[in-house]
């Protein structure tokens, strides 16, 4: 129950972040077909998720290490959780990428 309160609280603060981060929403910027905008808005959205995933990873290495000291089905459901995340994260930082380039191609005159 706690790890989802965290999970929602921390879910929560990412999104304020990154739309605090942009000015005009990605539906708008697609709404004026400006792809070179959206390109660097979803080059960003993938560095900022490759970072969540770098975090995650980290945060797995510190519990596999430092807290041998709980409760062992804990601590592999939270290093379960921590790797599961950082999977997510990845695929989600190369799918922003791949719509990054989608954006770019399109900008570019024919």
């Amino acid at each position: 129950m706690k790890q989802r309160i965290w999970l929602v609280l921390l879910g929560s603060l990412f999104l304020m972040i990154l739309t605090s981060c942009v000015s005009t929403s990605p539906q708008e910027l697609l709404k004026q077909e400006d792809h070179k905008t959206l390109a660097a808005w979803y080059q960003q959205e993938a560095a900022s998720l490759r970072t969540r995933a770098k975090e995650m990873l980290q945060l797995a290495k510190r519990y596999e290490y430092y807290y041998r000291d709980g409760d062992y089905f804990t601590r592999m459901r939270i290093l379960k959780h921590c790797r599961f995340l950082v999977e997510e994260y990845t695929t989600a930082a190369t799918e922003a990428d791949a719509l990054a380039k989608a954006h770019a191609e399109a900008n570019r005159p024919e």
